[in-house]
């Protein structure tokens, strides 16, 4: 049976097919668009497994043939510099909410034909950087975003509405910038948070958990480093109930992927899929029907003959311990930010 592998890279999107499973060498990527656009993140919606959205720096675009071709997600787009994540509610699947780095949130309820704010209770303004946004998958409506504003404290906000009215919901973290926010697919109301140092004041990173969907964090960190500065990547694994994975910029012996098997009680330091275990790891991605399969997209090594660093795809099948490289026919100087695999299909592969 012929298997196909799709990935977006910075610049447009790759398609690999092969009639073997996943093995070293046999994989080339093909080009597929949307064309000359640097694509950050990738959404697949959960129900129509052929529609896909991605966000650029010119909108979202939007497929619905399997990213076999591409059109702006809506002519009224208010987004100027999408360049941000977006969201497919898990529950209303219409539902799309897409951010701007000037930390605006606007959020569609027809698919991405329109578009609406939904910033009423968050700060919108230069500095205030909304960076994520996760929904609970269990209740409609509710969902989460994380701010980091510069020079003053992150914030984590809740909205039980669809985003009509956000309110703070950050007691007990402790860390003065956020980066990151995961929320639990198998666990409605657990959500991880982590941080960033804070070089001027000396405040440490932090990783945080709660459990009752943020009206209480605890810090979670035992087993991670005592110091670190940057918390690249949070991946509740979707197969297997209390499994979480996490990339940390520490020094050199201590950076790279760590595993918590128990809700983030204890951490296991993995080498991960780099060259060297420190390598920078800016997006996971799981198989949703073989448990153990997983996919990393990483920082390579520097390139002097090109002057470029170029992104690194990997496969691991047995929950993040050892790994294989898919890089056949990655174009050199492709930095790749989001992993999404095929729900429908698992040998589909968006990176």
């Amino acid at each position: 049976m012929t298997r196909e592998l799709c990935i977006i890279t910075a610049f447009s999107l790759l398609t690999l097919l092969t009639a073997l499973p996943f093995f070293a060498g046999e994989n080339v990527w093909t080009t597929e668009g949307p064309w000359g656009r640097v694509v950050v993140t990738i959404a697949i919606d959960p129900l129509e497994t052929d529609t896909l959205y991605v966000s650029t720096e010119l909108g979202v675009f939007k497929s619905e043939d399997g990213a076999k071709s591409w059109l702006p997600a809506g002519s009224n787009q208010p987004m100027t510099d999408t360049l941000a994540p977006i969201l497919i509610d898990p529950v209303c699947t219409s539902t799309i909410y897409g951010l701007e780095y000037s930390g605006a949130l606007f959020k569609s309820t027809d698919g991405g034909l329109t578009w609406q704010a939904a910033n009423d209770g968050l700060p919108v303004g230069p500095e205030q950087n909304i960076l994520k946004v996760v929904a609970d998958p269990v209740n409609p409506g509710t969902v989460y975003a994380v701010r980091d504003f510069y020079g003053h404290n992150g914030e984590i906000y809740k909205s039980l509405d669809g985003g009509a009215e956000w309110f703070p919901a950050r007691d007990g973290i402790t860390a003065p910038f956020l980066h990151e926010l995961a929320m639990d697919p198998l666990e409605p109301g657990t959500l991880y948070a982590g941080g960033e140092w804070d070089f001027s004041y000396d405040w440490p990173c932090g990783f945080f958990k709660t459990t009752d969907g943020g009206a209480a964090w605890e810090a979670s960190d035992d087993d991670l480093p005592e110091y670190y500065y940057y918390i690249y990547t949070l991946a509740p694994d979707p197969m297997n109930r209390n499994t979480l994975f996490a990339t940390i910029n520490s020094d050199e012996a201590s950076s790279g992927l760590y595993r918590s098997t128990d809700g983030a009680d204890s951490w296991t330091h993995l080498n991960g899929p780099g060259y060297r275990s420190w390598a920078r790891i800016d997006a996971i991605g799981f198989d949703p029907q073989t448990p153990g399969s997983m996919y990393a997209a990483w920082w390579a090594l520097w390139d002097p003959a090109r002057q470029c660093i170029t992104s690194s795809v990997s496969r691991s099948v047995d929950g993040g311990v050892t790994w294989t490289v898919l890089n056949n026919g990655l174009p050199p100087c492709t930095l790749v930010y989001d992993i999404a695999v095929g729900r429908s299909d698992p040998s589909a592969l968006y990176a």
